[in-house]
């Protein structure tokens, strides 16, 4: 289904980033993350960020003036589709990242630690990342996701779902975004110890590479919690009040958005 993208000062960031990718990548190249603050209004944003809203209007306008490629709007993917893909495609290389920037870290500690001491300190911010990440990964994998999964499947069916273990899907949902800033939180820190990912004159290829893979980490998790806190929780939400004749009707989906 082709959607129109409406571009407003005044609508939430999420949104814009939920309706088109193009505009969450120009978001987040524009230091504007719609994966944390996706509530807040582009204007608002724009004042943050030091930015002209009516330019940053503009430049959206332009990067999503084009046709889009076929199959890219994640609002219609199925939910069961969309979990999915953020498990092979997000989970999975946080997996198979974590390990290697753990080690990495340690080298470089090691090898540069005496001249700069920030690493000492990052080493220790991205073991606490890794360790609450993966719990984190799990949660979502063994307790929430299939309960998504039996959400699509009861729409697909016209069917009811029953409740989860946890009631609504509302709590566990606030819980993981919870999650989501505290790890975001740690990695900013971390991007200001590098001053930006900055490497210093005495940088080796440890150096480079550790913090090539760090910036990489970075803006994958910044994507992966946007599809979440942006696309696929506020989804899950209304289908289950719509599946669920259990469902309270004052438990609103405001608070994701």
């Amino acid at each position: 289904m082709s959607r129109t993208l409406i571009i407003s000062q005044e609508r939430p960031i999420g949104q814009l980033a939920a309706d088109d990718p193009r505009a969450a990548e120009l978001l987040f190249h524009k230091g504007i993350d719609p994966a944390r603050h996706g509530r807040t209004t582009l204007a608002e944003a724009c004042l943050h960020a030091r930015l002209d809203p009516a330019e940053v209007v503009q430049e959206i306008e332009a990067a999503t003036a084009g046709p889009r490629p076929a199959g890219d709007d994640m609002q219609d993917w199925t939910l069961d589709r969309l979990v999915n893909h953020i498990v092979r495609t997000h989970h999975a290389y946080v997996r198979e990242r974590v390990p290697i920037l753990v080690n990495f870290l340690e080298r470089l500690s090691d090898r540069h630690g005496r001249e700069h001491p920030e690493l000492y300190a990052m080493a220790i911010l991205f073991k606490s990342v890794s360790a609450d990440l993966l719990i984190h990964l799990d949660t979502e994998e063994q307790v929430i996701f299939p309960y998504i999964k039996d959400l699509a499947l009861a729409a697909r069916s016209k069917s009811c779902v029953l409740p989860g273990p946890f009631g609504t899907i509302r709590q566990p949902i606030l819980a993981l975004l919870s999650d989501h800033e505290r790890e975001s939180e740690r990695l900013n820190r971390i991007t200001e110890l590098t001053c930006g990912y900055a490497l210093p004159p005495d940088a080796d290829g440890t150096y480079v590479g550790t913090f090539q893979l760090l910036k990489e980490f970075a803006e994958d998790l910044q994507w992966h919690v946007h599809l979440e806190a942006n696309i696929l929780f506020p989804r899950a939400m209304e289908m289950e009040r719509l599946a669920a004749p259990w469902h309270p009707l004052d438990d609103s989906i405001d608070e994701l958005r």
